[in-house]
């Protein structure tokens, strides 16, 4: 087998980031007594997915994030609410949830038994920790490796090479990133000089460069660890 060691990321390729999003925030706001519309939570997941994308970038730190999301959509909804406060409330809200991708159990549970399979992720720890848990997968990862706690986020090359520090530098050689970020995973795999397969999972069209491509998790053993 060539590739002996699998680094996988968590949301949107284990667990369904969006569904947990979705009912993390529409509870928020209805402890708020606040209903909102199906474009108002579009416009919350956009908001949350520039804030990511510009912690990938180092444009903001992870504390930033925490009140940036919040601020911007208390400020386009003119709800009055500490957005620190609700940002607690929301990350409570994300840990109570395990929704699965389809497929994800089943694969964790067959790479296993073939390969070393650690999870690599940006999310916040004690959060990702909880959903691990609520999921099922506590048992599935030799180990984890989250930004929070290395100090660099994917695609930085630093957190990939304190990855390697800890789990042996040449596991490298035999080392593929599974995920389905183009940015994070996908060019934190380039920059770690390691295999990539990318999750296409919403039919998306590349625009990094990968070595793989599945769009389904049950296709990663057959199409990639076994060719």
């Amino acid at each position: 087998m060539k590739y002996n060691t699998v680094l996988i990321d968590l949301d949107d390729t284990l667990l369904d980031f969006g569904a947990a999003s979705r009912a993390s925030l529409k509870g928020l706001l209805k402890k708020l007594g606040r209903e909102l519309t199906e474009e108002e939570i579009d416009r919350f997941e956009a908001i949350n997915s520039g804030c990511w994308s510009e912690l990938e970038q180092g444009v903001i730190t992870r504390d930033q994030l925490s009140r940036k999301r919040f601020d911007l959509f208390f400020d386009e909804t003119g709800i009055d609410f500490d957005p620190l406060e609700a940002n607690d409330l929301f990350r409570l809200g994300l840990s109570e949830s395990a929704v699965l991708v389809p497929g994800a159990k089943e694969l964790c549970e067959s790479l296993k038994n073939k390969v070393d399979l650690y999870l690599v992720t940006n999310g916040f720890i004690e959060t990702q920790n909880r959903r691990i848990a609520a999921a099922g997968l506590e048992d599935m990862f030799k180990a984890r490796f989250a930004s929070q706690q290395i100090g660099y986020s994917k695609p930085d090359g630093r957190f990939f090479d304190a990855v390697f520090a800890d789990i042996g530098e040449d596991r490298r050689k035999s080392a593929i990133i599974l995920g389905d970020s183009l940015t994070s995973d996908m060019e934190g795999g380039r920059r770690a000089s390691i295999a990539t397969c990318w999750f296409n999972r919403l039919g998306g069209k590349p625009t990094a460069d990968c070595d793989f491509v599945i769009t389904s998790l049950d296709r990663f053993i057959p199409d990639v660890l076994n060719k």
